[in-house]
């Protein structure tokens, strides 16, 4: 599984990846980012700032790596030649709420209620 992603990312960030993967699965409890570096062990030797720059500034897409995944999941379940059906959510981005208008969230800087600096 991991190998169909690894074109997703650049070399440290698959490690990266790989390690909170691995932390996901080990970790009983909390399901987080300093959490999964818990349940991996490495706590100790990396700081978990590195781990929290994997979903804030780093250069990968999620859409890539699920797009990766569903490619192996139908290649491995679905015989060759056989339909597919896929149910597609066209919600206009990742802020859908009716209030807002669909060109942006409150959080974006033409509708911000502070000024800009």
């Amino acid at each position: 599984m991991l190998a169909v992603c690894r074109s997703c990312f650049t070399a440290p960030t698959f490690r990266t990846f790989c390690v909170l993967l691995t932390g996901l699965v080990a970790q009983t409890r909390r399901r987080t980012v300093c959490g999964m570096l818990l349940g991996t062990g490495l706590e100790r030797m990396w700081h978990h700032t590195r781990c929290h720059r994997l979903f804030s500034t780093a250069r990968w897409s999620a859409d890539e790596v699920g797009l990766a995944l569903a490619g192996l999941v139908v290649a491995r379940l679905l015989p060759d030649a056989a339909p597919l059906q896929v149910a597609v959510d066209d919600t206009p981005g990742r802020y859908a709420c009716p209030s807002w208008p669909v060109y942006g969230a409150p959080n974006t800087p033409e509708r911000s209620p502070w000024p800009a600096r």
